[in-house]
């Protein structure tokens, strides 16, 4: 009988524990105000699937009778985007507005986010010791918890960013060794991904703008002599031009809503500009969703200090997707007077934790190597 290896076992247990937590923290609340919005819109006027191919249907919920607080955002949410409408709307149609209902395509989600991790960490990591370090952060961060089963496009937007890399590795690494099915799977997901909300385009932009980069040494113009220009060039127009479609009825869909009105930029998270230091402890605290997390921190800065062959990828990784998401996140927010937020890089933080993890599996790999090398030399 073959063995289940430990590393298949460990995954395992943390992400069943990740589900408990998420189902638990669901189920020991009500839903909040931007919840019912979102299901109010769903249901709202009669119920029936809205025209979603179109970027501004609320003529139509005006003609019914509708109100203003609909007509800025008639998918229940402030991005105009009709993505999660479209995940929650059969729920609501079959089982009603029961919570557990509604819920039920970000499990799902959920799930299949989990799944696109351990494939993900197969990817990058050396060690087991960087799977338990990912799964851990991601199993237990907070934030995380909350937002998974919400009632908002927030809980699909870490599954989508976690498979935004993992499929741009699939293309830039084995593309040609990839079927035709598989190839218009992954064109489907990237389609439907980028158009599912605002920052679908930023995900998935700066996803692939990492993989690309990392496995061709930065040559940026590699591209066009790749076997997979066509087929990256053609997935990325189609759905800009769609992305574009429904984000020029809100500021290029770079922003909430006008209709939401003035918020202090900092009122959760204390402005950089006063107050560096706790800028810095609320951004990574959030990354982490917990504080036992801050030692993995002091390790993974030890993979900077070695001059292993991937430190270079593991920058650029940090840069383009953790800093860079963040700073233009925060840069709109301050353009436009919002609140700057956790929930707007919630989908970040899987990331995070995949980087943490992965420096620290650089760390153990090194050490390992070198006590191997010291014990040939005995």
């Amino acid at each position: 009988m073959k063995t289940v290896p430990w590393k298949i076992i460990i995954v395992s247990a943390l992400s069943l524990t990740a589900l408990y937590l998420r189902f638990d923290a669901l189920a020991g609340r009500e839903l909040w105000n931007d919840e019912n919005y979102q299901r109010d819109a769903v249901l709202f006027p009669d119920g029936k699937l809205k025209k979603f191919w179109l970027n501004s249907p609320h003529k139509d919920i005006a003609a019914a009778g509708g109100n203003s607080s609909f007509i800025k955002a008639p998918y229940g949410d402030f991005s105009a985007f009709p993505g999660d409408y479209l995940l929650v709307f059969p729920a609501i149609k079959m089982f009603g507005t029961n919570k557990w209902a509604m819920a039920m395509g970000h499990i799902l989600a959920t799930v299949f986010g989990l799944y696109l991790l351990y494939k993900l960490c197969g990817r990058l990591l050396k060690t087991i010791w960087g799977y338990v370090v990912t799964f851990l952060i991601v199993c237990f961060n907070s934030n995380l918890i909350f937002h998974a089963f919400e009632l908002r496009p927030y809980a699909v937007l870490p599954t989508l960013a976690i498979g935004a890399v993992y499929f741009s590795y699939r293309v830039v690494e084995d593309y040609d060794r990839l079927s035709l099915l598989k190839k218009a799977l992954i064109a489907l997901f990237f389609f439907c991904g980028i158009n599912f909300h605002a920052y679908g385009l930023m995900i998935f932009a700066l996803a692939f703008g990492f993989v690309y980069l990392a496995k061709n040494g930065g040559r940026v113009f590699e591209l066009f002599r790749s076997s997979y220009r066509n087929y990256v060039v053609s997935i990325f127009f189609a759905a800009a031009v769609v992305w574009w479609w429904y984000a020029s009825v809100n500021f290029s869909g770079a922003s909430p809503s006008s209709g939401v009105g003035y918020r202090n930029t900092f009122q959760f998270i204390p402005d950089p500009a006063s107050s560096l230091g706790g800028f810095a402890k609320g951004i990574v605290g959030n990354l982490l969703g917990n504080r036992i997390f801050y030692i993995f921190l002091p390790v993974a800065g030890l993979a900077f200090l070695w001059n292993h062959s991937q430190r270079v990828q593991q920058l650029l990784f940090f840069i383009l997707l953790v800093v860079l998401p963040i700073g233009l996140i925060l840069w709109v927010d301050i353009r436009t007077d919002y609140w700057f937020v956790q929930r707007q890089f919630v989908w970040v933080m899987p990331l995070f934790a995949v980087w943490v993890g992965w420096c620290v599996d650089s760390v153990i790999a090194h050490m390992i190597k070198k006590q191997a090398i010291k014990k040939q030399g005995c």
